[in-house]
């Protein structure tokens, strides 16, 4: 019992007290400032920047996937007459066989299991 209101005494001594030491300014007296202007507009440049640099890494990586990086079939680029337009008719190299990897697409070192 004496230490609850002990305790309840202290907490409402001590909001009166910084209440008396630390007054709440005025609104007229209160203003962000220059140096907060200066570093919203950094934090805006700084997003500005990684925005940028997202869609180049993404152009990197579309770039990547078109040309095989990825262990998909590269897309060819040409003319419907072209022999390398069609797919199913594609004699480009596969990028697994021509780095000497697995053309199975798994990973590892081990040697791929033969298929019935």
């Amino acid at each position: 019992m004496v230490t609850t209101l002990g305790s309840q005494l202290s907490l409402q001594l001590t909001a009166l007290v910084l209440r008396v030491a630390d007054p709440t300014p005025e609104p007229e007296d209160v203003k962000a400032g220059w140096p907060a202007l200066g570093l919203f507009l950094l934090l805006v440049g700084f997003v500005v920047f990684l925005f940028f640099s997202l869609v180049k890494r993404l152009r990197n990586v579309e770039t990547a996937r078109k040309t095989g990086v990825y262990g998909d079939a590269p897309e060819t680029v040409g003319t419907p007459g072209d022999p390398g337009a069609d797919p199913a008719v594609d004699t480009a190299v596969d990028p697994a066989r021509e780095r000497g990897g697995d053309p199975s697409g798994e990973r590892g070192d081990a040697p791929p299991t033969p298929r019935a």
